[in-house]
């Protein structure tokens, strides 16, 4: 013990400088006894039990280059380049074979294609195997798994210009999804709640965003299984996130993009979190094109099953329409204040409803008191419109322009003379009395001595006073008077006819016969006869050399325009054809493709319903028996008395029927009178009509040469500017061609 501990001391105070060499064979002998734990790495630490498989992946691709490596003849290498010897003498790698053939992937598409789904249902079945009832790590096992396989270069944090369900349309594996959704369907939704957030947090924990497509693809699964997962929690905690993240955008575009999933699952939940989160954003150079991205997709799936009510209430919508017509300086960038114009309607849409008759109502105080003098152009059309709405749909609105007129004079001065000015278009869709009643209500307002006090108390008088002054008493139905009358002469008439049996004999006739109407009739009968006569006979003297002439002199010209225009339809087809069969080459398997499918269709559908149809008739036969059964005495009935009925309607009907027909062979014969008469009349006059206007209007300028002179000089002008217009459309095309 003394000499170990001289030997202890002499090594620490230094006193020999030198040793033995049995002592230092010794010491060297003894040093590698001595555990070094500076030599072993600290051990890693895993969010997830995913360490395990990656281990054993790992280890078993080892053992597969083992294996390799021996099945390897030993003949000596022969041809090695340079390099490759330069690599052996340092001690390098020496397996290139491995290393190209497990190259990693460069796509997502090639990624999903180098993914087994045997992978994904074995690890599921050994982390039920070995955590149950765990499936939220399940979940998170499944995520890490993914992006660990899916470990390509990732896209923009939003996901810009791709489809709104990227990248879960670019699963096409349905056992794989079907396997993951399964698992989701066995988490409840508190599980789900901290696995999305889970999936958020691994997406903003690297700075890069790399290999997040695992987690996207897991947060798309459970927004299309529980689409109201995050509602509840949407205005404390993932608004606290988003303002912590603001300052990077990344990280800030990424936990949007996770939450706007939830969104296009669910219109109303979609419009909470856009008005809720995004609105603000808006005027954002940052997050602003994102916002409207958003809002523009969320309208393009919804848009054929849009809610009908309670989707916006009227603060949402005055906050967009602040944005779409600023009082002041727009602050949004114009792109995306030009889509969200573009928008404006659809949102109006939604927040007057359906039914706009009974929400107005809630809208009109607000539209009232933003319609000032001072507003822009733009403002001031846009809630004059709505105004106009309110008050024609909703009727409720006069009243709440009542109560509100006295607070807001100046507002509703400025509607009264909008009113004034517009009272032809306006009056009828409001209502006349209407409009008169909430005038007189104003002027009873008038009175108070809080309105006098008023600044605009003069205008506004003014502007009541101009109303009243249209205000008229409803006309009187004329209209309704003389269709009263007509029917009551046409009565008076038919009676007369019937009662005395003919026109000769009624009274009607005896009275214009006496008073002479009947004369006169006969010869302003015979007088127009007598013109018509003259105007056929001029007519059938003079059109066939008119059109003759008319033919001889257009004919060459439109000889001329059909050839040039069937050279424009046949240089026309020679340049579309290649176009035409090209489109037609490419459409051709498709419409196969689509012709099969909707045959294959039609064929289950005619196989399913056979034996429905089947059922059908069987069905209708038993009632078509139970019916005839059950209706046998009221047939035995119908078949006793209809012969009665029918030789009783034969009796009686043969006197109405001469009656009615003697009463229209008298019609048909004073008819056939009267209109040769009135025909004879009507030729005479065209006859004078022709031979006047030969005579008076067609001569000089008008005159049928001068005529051909200018239709030829407007035909040759049309033919230039055709030619100019082929050559150049010939160039266009031929340049497009080339």
């Amino acid at each position: 013990m003394a000499k170990s501990t001289a030997e202890q001391w002499e090594v620490v105070t230094k006193k020999k400088k030198a040793t033995n060499g049995p002592e230092k064979k010794q010491s060297k002998k003894a040093a590698p006894i001595n555990p070094l734990l500076d030599q072993k790495a600290p051990v890693e630490e895993s969010t997830s039990v995913f360490a395990q498989f990656r281990e054993h992946l790992e280890r078993k691709e080892q053992r597969k280059q083992k294996s390799h490596d021996h099945k390897a003849p030993n003949s000596p290498q022969k041809h090695k380049s340079p390099k490759h010897d330069k690599n052996s003498a340092n001690g390098g790698p020496k397996h290139n074979t491995p290393l190209k053939k497990n190259q990693p992937p460069k796509t997502l598409d090639n990624a999903l294609g180098q993914l087994h789904t045997s992978d994904i249902t074995l690890m599921v079945a050994s982390l039920r195997q070995k955590f149950p009832n765990m499936p939220s790590l399940w979940l998170k096992d499944v995520a890490s798994f993914l992006s660990c396989k899916l470990n390509v270069p990732d896209c923009h944090p939003a996901c810009f210009n791709k489809h709104h369900n990227f990248p879960l349309t670019a699963v096409t594996d349905t056992v794989m999804l079907k396997c993951v959704t399964d698992v989701i369907h066995e988490c409840p939704p508190t599980a789900l709640e901290l696995v999305f957030q889970y999936c958020i947090n691994e997406m903003i924990a690297d700075k890069k965003l790399a290999a997040s497509y695992g987690y996207r693809i897991l947060i798309q699964l459970m927004a299309r299984e529980a689409p109201t997962l995050i509602k509840s929690q949407l205005y404390n905690k993932y608004s606290e996130m988003l303002r912590h993240h603001q300052s990077h955008p990344d990280k800030f575009l990424t936990i949007m993009w996770a939450i706007s999933q939830f969104a296009y699952q669910d219109f109303t939940s979609g419009l909470q979190v856009w008005f809720t989160l995004l609105l603000p954003l808006l005027s954002s150079s940052e997050y602003g094109h994102f916002s409207i991205i958003f809002l523009e997709n969320l309208f393009k799936y919804h848009d054929r099953k849009l809610p009908s009510r309670n989707a916006i209430n009227h603060t949402e919508f005055f906050s967009v329409f602040d944005k779409v017509h600023p009082s002041s300086v727009n602050n949004l960038d114009p792109s995306v204040h030009r889509r969200l114009v573009a928008l404006y309607p659809k949102i109006k849409k939604l927040a007057f409803t359906t039914q706009p008759e009974t929400t107005l109502r809630y809208f009109f105080p607000t539209f009232l008191d933003r319609y000032h003098k001072s507003a822009p152009e733009g403002q001031k059309a846009e809630l004059t419109l709505c105004l106009e709405q309110c008050l024609i749909t909703d009727l409720t609105c006069h009243h709440t322009w009542v109560q509100l007129y006295a607070s807001r004079l100046q507002q509703s001065t400025q509607l009264l003379h909008h009113l004034h000015d517009n009272w032809a278009r306006l009056s009828h869709k409001m209502g006349v009395n209407r409009i008169h009643k909430t005038v007189q209500c104003f002027e009873e307002i008038q009175v108070s001595n809080k309105v006098k006090q008023s600044s605009n108390y003069r205008a506004a008088c003014l502007a009541c006073q101009d109303i009243l002054e249209e205000y008229k008493e409803p006309p009187y139905p004329w209209h309704r008077l003389v269709y009263l009358c007509v029917f009551v002469v046409l009565a008076l008439v038919a009676g007369d006819l019937l009662l005395h049996g003919g026109y000769q004999q009624s009274l009607i006739y005896t009275k214009l016969q006496s008073t002479g109407v009947t004369h006169r009739l006969m010869y302003i009968t015979e007088l127009g006869a007598n013109y018509t006569q003259q105007a056929y006979s001029w007519t059938a003297a003079n059109c066939p050399g008119y059109v003759k002439h008319a033919y001889d002199t257009t004919a060459p010209y439109v000889k001329h325009g059909y050839t040039v225009s069937e050279g424009y339809v046949l240089h026309a087809y020679a340049v579309c054809l290649p176009y035409i069969t090209e489109t037609w080459a490419v459409s051709q398997p498709y419409l196969v493709r689509g012709y099969t499918v909707c045959e294959g269709w039609v064929r289950q559908g005619y196989i399913a319903s056979q034996p429905l149809l089947h059922r059908l008739q069987a069905g209708i036969g038993t009632a078509l028996e139970t019916g005839m059964k059950y209706t046998e005495p009221q047939r035995q009935y119908l078949n006793t008395n209809i012969p009665v009925w029918m030789d009783w309607c034969q009796a009686q009907g043969g006197a109405v029927l001469s009656a009615v027909w003697r009463t229209v062979l008298v019609f048909y014969t004073a008819a056939v009178y009267y209109t040769l008469i009135v025909w004879a009349y009507i030729l005479e006059l065209s006859l004078v009509a022709g031979t006047w206007l030969q005579e008076n209007v067609f001569k000089g300028s008008l005159s049928p040469d001068n005529l051909q002179k200018g239709m030829a000089s407007t035909w040759h002008l049309l033919l230039e500017y055709s030619s100019a217009v082929r050559e150049w459309c010939i160039s266009t095309m031929t340049t497009m061609k080339q």
